[in-house]
């Protein structure tokens, strides 16, 4: 996650925008200081959050049980529970 503080006085400040950049497969930990420019006005009110989906960047891949050994593994509890 990245965090970019907002800049304007307190009293003017409203809270966090939380950037998905999109994707799939776009950091969002590169993204934000890459197009702060873009972002720039909000800045005098809001902090800018950012983050790295599951399986970008840093992060780990989501771990995924093989679909026919999962439908496999279902019909069997059916089975039994019959």
């Amino acid at each position: 996650m990245i965090c970019r503080k907002a800049t304007g006085p307190n009293a003017r400040r409203i809270g966090s925008l939380v950037l998905n950049f999109g994707g799939p497969g776009v950091s969002g930990v590169s993204g934000l200081p890459e197009l702060l420019n873009q972002y720039e006005p909000l800045l005098d009110r809001y902090d800018l959050l950012s983050f790295d989906p599951r399986g970008v960047g840093a992060t780990i891949p989501a771990l995924r049980e093989d679909r026919a050994r999962h439908r496999l593994r279902r019909g069997r509890r059916l089975r039994r529970a019959l």
